[in-house]
């Protein structure tokens, strides 16, 4: 026996409308815990990868929680990100123009340990991993370590500060290659064992 063929227009007659209780009129109002200054400021939470630096200062400046840390962390996050995602020299200058309101933030906030550690780092790994172009283009908008006229809790000197951009990490001596065994040499130690 085939089973009997089902159609839309017969089904229609047997459904039951569905009601979810949370949707339901109870009659009585529930009050929201909805800010409309959240609403309309649009209460940024997140530094996305669209717009970071707008996101950023979004983040430093709402007053209804604190958010500096996690903005610090966020641009930190998302200046790597854009290095790391980069073809070639890609998104550079967006990874420059990031690191620059990251730069102005902790200075507003007076946050000169974050930044100073993260552009300490920055440097290392970019010279470890070759990438001079992006170190060209953070010393040509002059982005250094916050110093003690920016931040007066830094401990970084202006000139300091300033040498800090120009100076090369000074890498471990690498060790002299060995040179493989050349013929004479092979043959002079099998004589020897003889």
């Amino acid at each position: 026996e085939k089973p009997e063929r089902q159609y839309w227009s017969n089904l229609q007659s047997n459904l039951q409308p569905i009601q979810l209780d949370s949707y339901a009129d109870t009659g009585k109002k529930q009050k929201t815990n909805i800010d409309v200054d959240s609403i309309l400021s649009g209460a940024t939470n997140a530094v996305g990868s669209i717009n970071p630096v707008k996101d950023f200062r979004d983040m430093l400046a709402r007053r209804d929680v604190d958010l500096v840390d996690d903005a610090i962390a966020q641009m930190q996050t998302r200046i790597t990100q854009l290095i790391n995602d980069s073809i070639r020299d890609q998104f550079y200058p967006k990874a420059v123009d990031c690191l620059s309101a990251l730069r102005d933030g902790c200075i507003k906030e007076e946050e000169h340990e974050p930044f100073n550690r993260f552009l300490r780092s920055l440097k290392s790994s970019t010279f470890r991993k070759k990438k001079m172009d992006l170190w060209g283009l953070v010393v040509t908008k002059n982005l250094s370590l916050i110093h003690s006229d920016e931040c007066e809790d830094s401990d970084i000197t202006p000139s300091e500060s300033e040498a800090f951009l120009v100076e090369d990490i000074v890498e471990a001596e690498p060790e002299p290659e060995k040179k493989p065994f050349e013929h004479d040499e092979v043959d002079d130690l099998l004589e020897m064992a003889d």
